[in-house]
């Protein structure tokens, strides 16, 4: 603590530890919180190739259709349109099922 005489003189106090510490603490718990996810991660499916996506606005009932087809064959939906776009312009495609199965 500084005394009277030091403030009068004008001579700034330091900056406390106390001070300094709490204000790095949460970007300290931060960091940790994130090495700890990523320490965590389990490795991901295996890649497909290279990807792109593809945007299209259809009516509901098309996309509701859709999503129930891919769910009767196992499929997942991203797998399900893939393949019936690839099979109307034939380009091979490879689904996330066959990669499971290699």
């Amino acid at each position: 603590m500084h005394s009277v005489d030091e403030r009068a003189r004008g001579v700034k106090p330091s900056v406390s530890l106390r001070a300094e510490t709490a204000c790095r603490t949460p970007s300290l718990r931060a960091e940790t919180a994130t090495s700890t996810a990523m320490e965590r991660r389990k490795p991901g499916p295996p890649s497909k190739g290279e990807r792109e996506e593809v945007r299209a606005r259809v009516p509901v009932v098309l996309r509701r259709a859709l999503q129930d087809e891919a769910a009767r064959r196992g499929m997942t939906f991203n797998d399900f349109v893939g393949e019936a776009l690839a099979d109307l312009v034939g380009v091979p495609y490879s689904s996330q099922e066959a990669l499971k199965s290699a």
